[in-house]
């Protein structure tokens, strides 16, 4: 309707309102009642941007795995998996080090370069190398399984090169089978 009337509850009475207006405060309302996700996810449309957001969770004053937002980088299964292995603290009793930096104390990790390699359209494998200037130790590389998911991509399992996985280590195993493999 081309003279529609906006009613508001604080102020009494009616004006008329041009539609164009009104189609503009419509998309303001709905804009602020549904913020869209993309801006906030652009990390997932890209599996290196996945590894380097991830990241953000460790240096000075990052929570590392206990970062309120970590598990969105997983894949669902992922997340199960660990919620299925977390104690009442929400830490995972399997788990010696945290399999992002293989170490137990993440506040001085520096990223220092990341190669991706595309397994198939689905699937890639990202090598970080990380440093921790403070431990004196030579740089780390830690491998990621990432898989594309309808939500983007998405951390798989990751762990040490060369060593144990984060799912290696949280899966159920047949009696007798190693830990960690």
């Amino acid at each position: 309707d081309p003279r529609a009337v906006y009613r508001d509850p604080v102020i009494r009475g009616a004006k008329p309102m041009r539609p164009r207006l009104q189609t503009h405060r419509l998309a303001l309302a709905a804009a602020l009642l549904c913020p869209a996700p993309i801006a906030a996810q652009e990390w997932a449309s890209d599996p290196n941007s996945v590894v380097y957001m991830l990241y953000q969770n460790y240096g000075p004053g990052g929570a590392g795995m206990a970062a309120p937002k970590f598990r969105d980088f997983l894949t669902t299964e992922t997340k199960a998996l660990m919620e299925r292995g977390q104690t009442g603290t929400g830490a995972i009793t399997e788990l010696d080090a945290d399999p992002f930096c293989d170490c137990q104390d993440w506040e001085s990790i520096e990223v220092r370069a990341v190669l991706l390699t595309f397994d198939t359209a689905d699937n890639a494998t990202a090598t970080a190398s990380i440093a921790d200037p403070v431990d004196g130790k030579k740089p780390r590389s830690i491998v990621f399984r990432l898989r594309k998911t309808v939500a983007g991509w998405r951390v798989d399992d990751v762990g040490p090169e060369g060593g144990w996985s984060l799912r290696g280590v949280i899966e159920p195993k047949p009696k007798g089978t190693p830990h960690g493999r």
